[in-house]
């Protein structure tokens, strides 16, 4: 059992179990087949966190600031995702928030 977020795909690449990660925190070890999806038909796309603010109008700047950030990351996280897909000739896109455990080697 870990109870951090980068211990648990590494635990997963060294066969320890299975994990259910957002595939933007492990987006590189699926891409390099070091983390594989073996739950897919199982789990559904993730649609995201959400975060509910009393008025957008009105927004004060600690609470704008906390918006903007997740979903520049996210935005930048999904181009760079894009970018090295069509850099490294892989075409095939599979739903978010997925089980992924090690392949075997």
């Amino acid at each position: 059992m870990f109870n951090d977020g980068a211990s648990r795909p590494r635990g997963a690449q060294q066969g320890t179990g299975l994990v259910q990660p957002i595939d933007l925190c492990v987006r590189h070890q699926l891409a390099d087949s070091s983390l594989v999806r073996v739950l897919a038909p199982r789990c559904g796309p993730f649609p995201g966190f959400f975060l509910y603010v009393p008025s957008r109008a009105q927004m004060p700047a600690r609470i704008r600031a906390l918006t903007s950030f997740p979903i520049e990351q996210r935005e930048r996280l999904a181009r760079e995702s894009r970018e090295a897909i069509h850099a490294g000739g892989r075409g095939r896109k599979a739903p978010p928030a997925e089980a992924a455990a090690a392949q075997p080697r």
